[in-house]
């Protein structure tokens, strides 16, 4: 499957590249046709298989896990355990909610007005889209997505007040470069440094409720 937010600018190249192809032969054609591929590539979309367990902290991107730590949460002024995970395929990718429950609120701003820490050795300002999750369960997840590319753009298809599934699609994002995923302190961690992630079916941590 292809993300729609990919249609138009595959449909264009792939009408390029046949244009040019008739008007000047299939060799002229051939750059048009690789950056086709490149692109379909990108753009994948693919099934994930939510996983059938309802205290579970799904990842929101396809990624590589980079850190785990205690922090004080910048978004919601508490203690929380950030995991953070660098992007794949140029940071061009859906997004989909790592928890179940209600949107309660998000922000667009640039990281760095609310301590949002960059991957070490990075450099540059930082913006970014964080989303507040509450769960039925009254457990608070935030999950913001960064990048310090100046073509990034960041789209969300659901609105406070709005109910969201475990590893439901809910947005894409060009250009990002990490996902900072924040938690109660006291959930169980299920990943670690460098373990490769999926959205939607990735489990990188457990709610704990006794």
């Amino acid at each position: 499957m292809i993300a729609r937010e990919g249609w138009l600018p595959i449909a264009s190249i792939a009408v390029s590249a046949a244009v040019v192809a008739y008007h000047f032969g299939a060799a002229w054609s051939l750059p048009l046709w690789m950056i086709l591929g490149c692109l379909l590539l990108v753009f994948r979309d693919p099934y994930r298989a939510i996983p059938a367990l309802p205290l579970a902290v799904v990842s929101p991107a396809d990624g590589k896990v980079t850190s785990v730590e205690q922090i004080e949460d910048p978004w919601l002024d508490r203690t929380a355990l950030k995991i953070q995970m660098e992007m794949r395929n140029m940071g061009i990718s859906p997004l989909r909610s790592p928890i179940e429950g209600k949107v309660m609120d998000f922000w667009t701003t640039p990281g760095s007005q609310r301590g949002t820490s960059a991957p070490p050795g990075s450099r540059g300002s930082m913006n970014g889209y964080a989303l507040w999750i509450r769960t039925d369960e009254d457990d608070d997840i935030v999950f913001a997505v960064m990048s310090q590319r100046p073509l990034s753009r960041f789209t969300m298809h659901i609105a406070p007040g709005e109910r969201v599934g475990q590893g439901q699609r809910n947005g894409f994002v060009f250009f990002g470069s990490h996902v900072d995923v924040l938690i109660p302190f006291n959930s169980q961690c299920e990943t670690s440094v460098g373990t490769n992630v999926l959205a939607g079916s990735g489990v990188i941590a457990t709610l704990v409720h006794h």
